[in-house]
């Protein structure tokens, strides 16, 4: 079963710790707002293609969006086109997808078609494994393929991934594979999202960036941050962070009292 976004989680409050993070993170100039889309912004599910922000953090990344000297981004290991649908982004948002690869300003993500490089022989592997396991799923992207194995039985879900990852393994060409909850990726490309953070310091000219996310390659991220900005990881594991929320809707009401906190210092 996924999270809810509905609740009482959604009303729970903000440790002391990241409050006074936020109270200084918030004066150091122009921010950046880069936030993962899956397990952070959006409850995990097992069909990725039904996944939604929560409408809390919605709220607040509009909120956010509207204040001078923030800047927001949403960085994906999704492809853009698959971010774009599944995250209805506004239309003043960065967009990162492919983990780095893939970088769209505000109003130019129609002009971001990335051409698909996935070999075909890997794409017909992985579209094997899914007809062989009942219950995964093939994700499409532009420089990758990927397996998601999130509903199937623990069982299933590891001979699956197995098999995803010994076809991606044996190919002859220089492939990288990405893990995540429920998710084995064979890619071409091997951007990561500290390339994307990278990026988009560069087209914001951020001071300081805020970044949080919930699996291994948002820990590329969170290694690549400075000393005046401020990371988060959502959800178990360990991680580098400094700060550390339960789930989206934790992320989601975090989101709206840094808004607060932001706008009163607006004023």
């Amino acid at each position: 079963m996924s999270e809810t976004c509905k609740g009482h989680s959604c009303r729970s409050s903000v440790s002391v710790d990241l409050l006074l993070g936020f109270q200084k993170f918030a004066r150091m100039g122009s921010l950046l707002i880069a936030l993962d889309f899956d397990g952070t912004l959006a409850p995990l599910v097992d069909d990725p293609g039904q996944a939604r922000m929560c409408p809390e953090a919605r709220d607040a990344l509009f909120k956010l969006g509207a204040l001078p000297r923030v800047s927001v981004a949403l960085v994906s290991g999704r492809d853009i086109e698959s971010l774009r649908s599944v995250s209805d982004p506004s239309k003043d948002w960065y967009l990162v997808g492919s983990h780095g690869a893939e970088v769209a300003s505000p109003g130019q993500w129609d002009a971001q078609r990335t051409q698909r490089r996935v070999p075909a022989e890997i794409e017909a592997a992985f579209q094997t494994v899914v007809q062989s396991y009942p219950g995964t799923r093939l994700e499409q992207k532009a420089l990758g393929v990927a397996l998601h194995t999130r509903g199937a039985s623990r069982d299933l879900a590891m001979s699956a991934e197995r098999a995803a990852r010994q076809a991606c393994e044996s190919f002859s060409g220089k492939l990288l594979i990405r893990t995540g909850h429920g998710i084995l990726e064979c890619s071409v490309s091997r951007a990561t999202k500290a390339d994307g953070i990278a990026a988009l310091r560069e087209a914001t000219g951020a001071q300081a960036v805020l970044f949080a996310g919930d699996d291994a390659t948002d820990e590329d991220a969170i290694k690549a941050l400075r000393s005046n900005d401020l990371g988060i990881w959502v959800g178990p594991g360990s991680s580098c962070a400094e700060y550390r929320l339960a789930n989206p809707p934790a992320v989601a009401q975090a989101l709206l009292v840094f808004a607060e906190i932001l706008a009163g210092l607006s004023t």
